[in-house]
């Protein structure tokens, strides 16, 4: 196939041209980069997404920290086991219904925030790099607006 054949192939350019496959692609990025960064915190990328969601909003139901972060049931339930296992949450009965429980933060859960929010903004920033401030402006004001 020439270099001609690649340009000109209309798959390819919507492919490479799709708003979709490029959120998919940073999406896919940032994953790694996150990943990466969580290891020697000894963190993985869903209870990551759980300790986020209690840092805002503390004693949520299981089932509520995963309608809120898009997890199915039983990633969720591990990633919280997991958390309990390295004490940075635990589980108390929830007042409203005998059936649940709440997750509350552990002093550890609390402690490991600023780390955690230190990661994000080191992963943010190498992404954001080539940016200049006005572009990171208008790209985060765009991307809030969509979601």
């Amino acid at each position: 196939m020439t270099d001609k054949n690649i340009h000109s192939n209309p798959a390819r350019q919507v492919r490479t041209n799709s708003i979709g496959w490029m959120l998919s692609r940073i999406t896919k990025n940032q994953h790694t980069a996150l990943a990466a960064k969580l290891k020697p915190i000894d963190l993985v990328l869903n209870e990551f997404i759980i300790l986020m969601t209690l840092l805002e909003y503390e004693g949520l139901t299981q089932s509520q920290i995963g309608v809120q972060v898009s997890l199915p049931a039983y990633s969720t339930s591990r990633a919280i086991d997991s958390l309990v296992k390295k004490g940075m949450v635990k589980r108390r009965s929830d007042t409203r219904s005998r059936r649940s429980y709440q997750i509350h933060l552990t002093q550890s859960g609390w402690q490991i925030g600023p780390q955690i929010f230190a990661i994000i903004n080191d992963v943010n920033r190498q992404l954001l790099a080539e940016l200049s401030v006005n572009e990171k402006t208008f790209l985060t004001a765009i991307l809030q607006k969509l979601t």
